[in-house]
């Protein structure tokens, strides 16, 4: 029985548990509609009340604009958190594998890094272009450069770590049958 290298296994709890959050934002990405309805219902009751009237008008523009985005920004959204679940999905899958020992683990952890890497850089790209201010833009396309720098450690140790036990064209495998 072959047993996965400590770096698979740290790799793999890591894979998981990105996988996992990343699913419950992505879910929230896709109910992006409701969101911004119930947002625009607490906006709606601010304004209602008379007692900081100048304050509220202040805070109201301010968040008119954060809050009601385009309907081109809406359906990106909605669609960067479908392909977000297919990321998260290979996320978790590959990082399964990696204990598994499959002759495709390896490929898959890769597939799910790189995946995961374009599709934060076309999200940060897109996302950047939707605000006009550059302080919107920057707490919007956060999480994505965030994703990116920690692909990119997984992506490390996952180059550097040994794959001889992933290796099925050897005599290795031999010795552990």
């Amino acid at each position: 029985m072959r047993k996965a290298p400590t770096w698979a296994i740290i790799l793999c709890v890591l894979m998981c548990l990105m996988g996992g959050c990343g699913s419950l934002s992505h879910f929230n990405e896709i109910n992006y509609r409701s969101q911004l309805a119930f947002q625009q219902e607490i906006m709606d009751n601010m304004n209602s009340n008379s007692e900081f009237e100048e304050m509220q008008d202040s805070i109201a523009s301010t968040f008119d604009e954060i809050i009601n985005p385009s309907e081109y920004q809406i359906r990106w959204t909605i669609n960067f958190g479908y392909i977000g679940f297919i990321v998260s999905a290979l996320f978790i899958f590959g990082g399964i594998f990696l204990l598994v020992i499959k002759p495709f683990s390896i490929k898959l952890a890769y597939a799910a890094l790189f995946f995961s890497i374009g599709v934060s850089i076309l999200k940060a790209i897109i996302m950047i272009g939707f605000y006009e201010s550059s302080l919107i833009s920057n707490f919007a396309s956060f999480g994505n450069f965030f994703s990116i720098g920690l692909d990119f450690v997984l992506l490390i140790i996952l180059y550097t770590g040994s794959k001889e036990v992933y290796d099925f064209t050897q005599d290795y495998h031999n010795q552990y049958q």
